[in-house]
């Protein structure tokens, strides 16, 4: 079992303007009274992910990151709360209508396509025209040098391809945020680490990482620490 990480402080980042706002979050466990707050998976939780940067949110195994992104994500509606994107409201818009992309733990590739097939499925699935198709793909696959293990299917891959793949398969949508879930059956937080910083472009999506991992927390431009579903602290 990995240790609870504690990362190091931050100087303060220039303001900006959230691109994604979480405000208030209360999501309750299975089965939990209303007012039970001891099955809080995520107690209240209100986190800004300010435009063109890294936000890391960190704690020791099971602190409710993947629980959160998949709020941020449209997957989970929170019992209280609302989400925020550009300012728009989008508390109980479905998945596909909120300009985010999610790259679960271990990436969620399908196993009988191949990489470039994956990278491209969820263009296809909004029947983009083929020409964004290709253009897209040739950039993302360029950004995170994937042009070797474009034919190969991800049980052919390693770890890091795998996550690549899955980031790549992320951005091709061109999301306004992306939602990087590096709690557990991730590649190496070394690999992690410099593949989402390569995504920190000017025309970019922000970007909010959950980990249990100090190293990549350590790369974020702000990081929040959790612990039980409650933010312990923020720091810059």
């Amino acid at each position: 079992m990995m240790e609870p990480v504690q990362p190091p402080a931050r100087h303060p980042a220039p303001s900006q303007p959230a691109l994604l706002r979480l405000c208030e979050i209360v999501v309750y466990g299975p089965g939990a009274p209303w007012r039970d707050a001891r099955r809080r998976v995520l107690d209240e939780v209100s986190i800004d992910v300010p435009t063109g940067s890294v936000v890391a949110v960190a704690g020791p195994p099971g602190f409710g990151g993947t629980t959160l992104l998949r709020v941020a994500a449209g997957l989970v509606v929170p019992d209280s709360g609302r989400v925020y994107v550009s300012d728009h409201d989008v508390t109980t818009h479905p998945p596909a209508g909120r300009g985010v992309g999610l790259v679960p733990a271990g990436g969620g590739l399908l196993p009988q396509l191949t990489a470039e097939e994956n990278i491209g499925y969820g263009l296809r699935l909004r029947d983009e025209a083929s020409v964004l198709v290709r253009t897209r793909l040739a950039d993302a696959t360029e950004l995170l040098e994937l042009r070797s293990s474009l034919q190969l299917r991800p049980h052919e891959l390693s770890a890091g391809q795998r996550l690549r793949t899955a980031l790549a398969r992320a951005v091709v949508t061109a999301p306004r945020v992306l939602l990087v879930d590096g709690t557990a059956g991730a590649a190496p937080a070394d690999e992690l680490g410099p593949m989402v910083q390569r995504l920190r472009r000017e025309d970019g999506p922000a970007v909010l990482l959950c980990t249990s991992h100090a190293e990549l927390a350590a790369a974020a431009d702000m990081t929040v620490t959790m612990a039980g579903g409650r933010i312990q602290r923020g720091d810059r």
